[in-house]
């Protein structure tokens, strides 16, 4: 990623071979500039890696969610192709026959709790065989 060039004697001027150009530096200082420069060059580097590796997560996770959405949109596309195989007019008269149905059975049952209703009413007395004498009639437990 970078190199740098160094003459043989102290205080030759370094060049530093980078991407964004070359870049003189002095050799003096015991090398100062040369590692600050190689620590700043290694942690840019790093930081580098840790976006390259968080770019590669997100393309994976971006990837298997248009995989998903694909396959949803599939499913729901089979679904609409039959709905959309039906004649409205069918569909129309099977709602139609659903509701009849719902009123049908809303007004057998309220039939059927009125007949309820009647029979609670009547009551008859029977004799029984030992002469005593009882009242018969739907209890109200219903």
């Amino acid at each position: 990623m970078f190199q740098l060039k160094a003459g043989s004697a102290p205080g030759k001027l370094i060049t530093y071979v980078g991407k964004h150009g070359n870049h003189l530096l002095t050799d003096n200082v015991n090398n100062e500039a040369s590692k600050e420069l190689i620590f700043s060059v290694d942690s840019a580097t790093a930081k580098l890696d840790q976006l390259q590796s968080t770019k590669a997560k997100l393309a994976a996770e971006n990837s298997a969610m248009k995989l998903r959405i694909e396959q949803i949109k599939s499913q729901s596309n089979v679904f609409q192709e039959e709905l959309r195989a039906m004649d409205v007019k069918t569909l129309e008269k099977e709602q139609k026959a659903l509701l009849a149905d719902v009123v049908g059975e809303t007004e057998f049952q309220q039939s059927l709790q009125n007949q309820i209703g009647e029979l609670k009413g009547i009551s008859q007395p029977v004799k029984c065989a030992c002469g005593q004498e009882y009242k018969m009639g739907l209890d109200a437990c219903v």
